[in-house]
């Protein structure tokens, strides 16, 4: 079954109706769409085969662990889409608040922390436990030119990509800077 744009967004408008937020999502969501303060969507197609979507959870200054409500998420929508074709990548980074030996901690233990969580919710083991998930501190923050001891929600993050089919791996999202730079950097 290919992910689709109408798929994603019931999901989400479904699990948004039984939050009580977001009355309204665009009817085929490009994104980035803040489903939560702290989830966001992505979504692109080329075609009803080749297609893609990111999901970004964001945690609290040292946070390792996601919150009841983005579990739930995982759990209702993100986990549904781990089908058996699937290919999925999975990056965690940090800001630039903690020193590099504590960010990639923190990273790590975010990685790990997220995969358990999708364990749990039944994804496959394949996809779950990938080499190509990567944790990598406060790397990403430090080549964006953030400056130390910077605090940015958005660089405190699990980042998942979920494609239907090894093709469209290769052709859709490639140009998201996270997905170039995990593909580009091997795990520090």
């Amino acid at each position: 079954m290919p992910i689709n744009a109408t798929a994603i967004t019931s999901a989400v408008r479904s699990v948004a109706t039984h939050f009580r937020v977001l009355p309204e999502l665009p009817q085929v969501p490009v994104g980035p769409v803040d489903v939560f303060p702290d989830v966001n969507y992505l979504y692109q197609s080329i075609s009803n085969t080749i297609s893609g979507q990111g999901f970004g959870f964001t945690f609290p200054s040292g946070g390792t662990k996601l919150n009841a409500r983005q579990r739930n998420f995982l759990g209702i929508v993100v986990i549904p889409f781990l089908e058996e074709d699937a290919v999925c990548e999975i990056y965690t980074v940090a800001d630039r608040t903690g020193s590099q030996e504590t960010n990639y901690r923190v990273t790590k233990d975010r990685l790990v922390n997220f995969q358990r969580d999708l364990s749990m919710g039944g994804a496959p083991p394949r996809l779950v436990y990938n080499p190509k998930h990567k944790y990598f501190g406060e790397d990403i923050a430090e080549s964006s030119k953030d400056e130390d001891k910077t605090s940015n929600a958005l660089s405190r993050r699990a980042i998942i990509f979920i494609w239907p089919n090894y093709q469209s791996s290769q052709r859709v999202l490639t140009h998201i800077k996270i997905i170039k730079y995990g593909r580009s950097h091997s795990q520090p």
